[in-house]
């Protein structure tokens, strides 16, 4: 059963409104699904819409930080937030991939790139199995997606490794994949 969700993202909110609103979304719906969210403590960016959007609906969250960045992401004092912090980002990216049952990428930079290409490389070589990653906006990921096939293309990615990710448009579909991934255990690349 799918209990804790990590949710990779931006510690900025970048230039589009449109991705804020999508992250405070992202918050709410797991409030209102019961999920814990797993994500980086910052209360910064698109990481801070987040855990305001699950906050603000009585959700429950776990912070991970580091030493070096948890004076420039500022994690929350609540109630609601438990917040750990780690020696360095390796540890920390680490911890919330062994804590979590499910992953979930809003757009980002280098290192929400770098958190999801990890997960997929886990799934790829069954570190981690039982697990699903649903990266949110077709238009935000849909570069990657080209990148990936072109490695399956020329030969460097099996087919199989795109039953490992779903890309969707909405928080809405995303928890809704969730659910049917926790019922069925379904696994489906794009939808």
């Amino acid at each position: 059963m799918i209990k804790k969700v990590c949710v990779f993202c931006g510690a900025h909110k970048g230039k589009n409104p449109k991705h804020v609103k999508t992250a405070y979304e992202m918050g709410r719906r797991l409030a209102e699904a019961e999920k814990t969210l797993v994500y980086g403590a910052g209360g910064v960016g698109l990481m801070g819409a987040v855990e305001n959007g699950i906050i603000h609906h009585g959700g429950k969250a776990e912070g991970h930080t580091t030493e070096v960045i948890t004076h420039l992401e500022k994690p929350i004092d609540s109630p609601l937030v438990k917040n750990y912090v780690h020696k360095d980002l390796s540890l920390r990216k680490r911890k919330m991939m062994e804590v979590s049952d499910a992953f979930i990428a809003l757009p980002g930079g280098v290192g929400t790139i770098d958190e999801i290409t990890d997960v997929l490389t886990a799934l790829q070589v069954d570190e981690m199995t039982g697990k699903c990653l649903i990266l949110v906006g077709k238009e935000f990921w849909g570069p990657l997606y080209k990148v990936l096939r072109s490695g399956w293309r020329d030969g460097f990615i099996a087919r199989d490794d795109f039953d490992k990710f779903v890309i969707v448009n909405t928080p809405r579909q995303a928890i809704n994949y969730l659910r049917k991934y926790d019922k069925l255990g379904i696994k489906k690349s794009f939808i």
